[in-house]
């Protein structure tokens, strides 16, 4: 199968996780392409591959549902943990009866952060695959080519001057041989939103303790860390989102 014909089926499947995000939020394309102040029929038509489905829309969804984009691409595309730090991934691997409650703080940790606007996810996005590209040492018009487009197309896309979307994405991915998985993990780690280790020293710290067995009070300590981060001006889950 060619890159564009992969890219074609990850666009569906993309499709399709988005149409049961709306209908779980009991939300029509309709609604959702007049909240992103398009054409009424814009959305519905992308999702039904009539249209590009552009990443600027399908990222606008998660604001308006009140959603972490990080929650819709963990669920779609798991990757066990890789969205969270180091010391946080090695809990996934340790039989410590602590560890879920300490990924779940990490996760709660994620999920206080402002939902990014669809203009700096787009961004994110293109730094993403522009990353990915210099890892694999593959050419941004060398990928271009590969999925039939002209040379100079791929990089006007990731400059911003052509709209990204899920075909140019899934497209740039199957070239580079790289899973969808590690994409959206990368795009949640990208230093647009920092990490909870990273932003709460104090999570590493636990983290390390309890790793080396050395933490003692563990239930308190995570109390504490959850007061602290409330006091601390963090821009708290909406009701929508519960």
């Amino acid at each position: 199968m060619s890159p564009a014909e992969t890219a074609q089926q990850e666009v569906q499947r993309l499709a399709g996780r988005i149409r049961r995000l709306l209908k779980e939020h009991r939300r029509t394309a309709r609604q959702a392409s007049l909240a992103l102040g398009r054409n009424p029929n814009l959305l519905g038509r992308a999702l039904a591959g009539r249209h590009p489905l552009k990443m600027k829309d399908v990222f606008g969804l998660f604001p308006w549902l009140g959603l972490q984009p990080r929650r819709f691409f963990s669920a779609a595309y798991p990757v066990g943990g890789e969205g969270f730090a180091p010391e946080a991934r090695a809990l996934l691997r340790d039989d410590r009866p602590n560890a879920p409650a300490l990924l779940d703080l990490f996760a709660d940790t994620l999920d206080r952060q402002p939902i990014p606007p669809a203009e700096e996810m787009v961004e994110r996005s293109c730094l993403t695959l522009r990353g990915l590209m210099a890892e694999k040492a593959v050419k941004v018009r060398t990928a271009s080519r590969a999925l039939g487009l002209g040379e100079d197309t791929l990089p006007q896309v990731l400059r911003g001057t052509i709209d990204l979307t899920a075909w140019h994405v899934f497209g740039s991915l199957a070239v580079l041989e790289v899973a969808p998985s590690r994409f959206f993990a990368e795009l949640r780690r990208h230093p647009g939103q920092p990490l909870a280790a990273g932003t709460w020293p104090e999570l590493t710290q636990l983290v390390t303790q309890l790793l080396a067995g050395v933490g003692p009070d563990l239930e308190r300590q995570l109390g504490e860390i959850r007061a602290r981060l409330a006091k601390d001006g963090e821009t708290p889950p909406s009701a929508d989102k519960r």
